[in-house]
């Protein structure tokens, strides 16, 4: 049934995009999904001393960061590839959302995203990638690929003209290290608050994640119990090693267990309210 409730929302999106918005979100709103970020974003302030004036969601998907970043900040510029998604968010998200449809990366021109197709799911917008071997990594449970070519361009020159950057959101299936290299000057001058999803299982550049932005003097948090704990690269090794304990374990769901992290906040550590 879950599946065939995907599969309608999924054809809907192409004729009806602002109902299948709205109705995604009333459906998200009753799931179990513990999007402990979400509570942080909304309570920001309490945490860390900085402006709300502009935030950027890369990889906006349905929108789930762009309605709490709505929320909070000014402005919310929703960075989204897929045809879809993006017109879904223009026709129908937050009126103080700006939507790009298009990747961001380090350098100007086009890029193959592809989203698999399951029997259950239909198209599984969160795994979309431009990445062969985070693909190869589902692929073995997808009956079919769907692929796109979609503008890409660095985010220092997207956004050029947006002097106000306070914080900026990153998911994109394993592309986040392109996405921080073409904002190296945003994130020098700017210095904006970086929340990004960060997998050991994803390879390498997870770990390069904290290498770059702790190279620019930003510390590494997570965001549990109301609480933002400060941690570092070495978390990434404890949840793979928790993600290996629960192997056996038929009921686990990762991202529903708040006992795994990976979503992790980097800011300059002045910036952290005691």
């Amino acid at each position: 049934m879950a599946g065939i409730v995907r599969r309608l929302q999924h054809a809907a999106l192409a004729r009806f995009p602002r109902l299948a918005w709205k109705l995604w979100h009333l459906k998200n709103s009753f799931s179990h999904d513990n999007e402990f970020e979400v509570e942080f974003l909304d309570n920001i302030p309490a945490y860390i001393n900085r402006p709300q004036r502009t935030a950027l969601d890369v990889g906006a998907n349905f929108g789930v960061y762009t309605r709490a970043l709505c929320r909070r900040f000014a402005t919310t510029h929703s960075v989204e590839p897929l045809p879809k998604l993006a017109t879904a968010l223009r026709d129908a998200g937050p009126r103080n959302c700006v939507v790009h449809q298009m990747a961001l990366g380090t350098e100007h021109g086009e890029l193959v995203i592809s989203v698999p197709h399951t029997a259950e799911k239909g198209a599984v917008f969160a795994f979309a990638t431009a990445r062969a071997d985070r693909l190869a990594a589902v692929h073995g449970n997808c009956e079919t690929v769907d692929r796109f070519t979609v503008k890409v361009a660095p985010l220092d020159d997207e956004f050029r003209d947006v002097c106000d950057i306070d914080f900026i959101k990153i998911d994109v299936e394993g592309s986040e290290i392109s996405v921080l290299g073409g904002g190296l000057r945003t994130l020098e001058s700017q210095q904006p608050i970086v929340m990004i999803e960060a997998e050991k299982d994803c390879g390498p550049e997870s770990l390069q994640i904290f290498e770059f932005l702790e190279g620019l003097g930003y510390a590494s948090y997570y965001y549990r119990d109301k609480k933002l704990q400060r941690t570092d690269r070495a978390i990434l090794d404890r949840m793979e090693t928790y993600l290996q304990s629960k192997q056996s374990d038929p009921d686990f769901r990762r991202y529903r267990d708040p006992a795994y992290i990976y979503n992790f906040i980097f800011c300059k550590p002045e910036l952290v309210r005691a």
